[in-house]
């Protein structure tokens, strides 16, 4: 039964990628300042297709200029956040060439980047540029996914772009509760990491009864209070783990 529940689900999301994509290459073909409206409309609906439900906790900062950093778990961090706010991310360049992400990507206006052997980041005025068209950008400075049970260290040479300029930098953190609306924890039904192939976790995940996740947004801090990278990266890397630690252990 679950399979033939899995099935529906993904015929649904492909019903909703064909409505989403003439209409969101429309909208930024005609009316690119309301760029953000269909896709943050699809993700709202792909959430509670596929059981992804979310609390927030904090409040995100959405007035000028601001760069969301905080810990990834999965390529389903990006339907969790893109539903939570009307928002564009910063991806891999590979992320580019995926089939049918890569597109629903694209229109997004996502920012693809390419992180160099120097550890640097390329595509820094990509950064730069979508920063000032589209305001709110989200960047998963760790690097890679992981299973959420810990937060990786930030990779400094992400901030790059907005060191010291007037732009806002606020820490976000996913926790996952539950999983399947059972316990205990399975992490893995919705944490992507290592050298899981997509399809076949896509798969599971569509079977499953889905996810209960908590976002934790910390204050916010400002950009250009920072001259070193590594200082922001650090201070940004420990408001990510002390959300993870509320969330997980809630006062009685």
């Amino acid at each position: 039964m679950r399979s033939v529940i899995a099935v529906l689900k993904l015929c649904v999301f492909l019903i909703y990628c064909a409505i989403v994509i003439p209409v969101q290459a429309l909208t930024l073909l005609f009316f690119q300042e309301k760029g953000q409206i269909p896709p943050h409309i699809f993700l709202k609906c792909v959430c509670p297709l596929f059981g992804i439900r979310y609390k927030i906790k904090g409040t995100p900062c959405l007035k000028g200029r601001t760069l969301f950093v905080g810990n990834h778990l999965s390529y389903l961090d990006i339907p969790l956040i893109g539903a939570a706010l009307p928002i564009s991310f910063i991806a891999k360049k590979e992320v580019a060439g995926w089939p049918l992400f890569g597109l629903l990507a694209k229109l997004q206006r996502t920012a693809f980047v390419e992180r160099s052997r120097q550890g640097t980041i390329e595509g820094q005025d990509t950064v730069e540029h979508r920063l000032e068209l589209l305001k709110h950008l989200v960047l998963f400075p760790e690097g890679t996914s992981s299973t959420g049970e810990a937060v990786l260290p930030f990779k400094s040479s992400y901030f790059a772009p907005v060191l010291n300029k007037d732009i806002t930098v606020q820490t976000f953190t996913i926790s996952l509760l539950r999983t399947d609306r059972a316990a205990p924890l399975n992490r893995d039904l919705y944490a992507w990491y290592g050298d899981m192939d997509l399809a076949p976790h896509l798969w599971q995940f569509a079977k499953s009864r889905g996810v209960d996740i908590c976002i934790t947004f910390a204050a916010p801090r400002t950009a250009k209070d920072y001259t070193d990278r590594k200082k922001l990266a650090q201070d940004c890397y420990e408001e990510c783990v002390k959300g993870l630690i509320s969330a997980e252990n809630p006062p009685n």
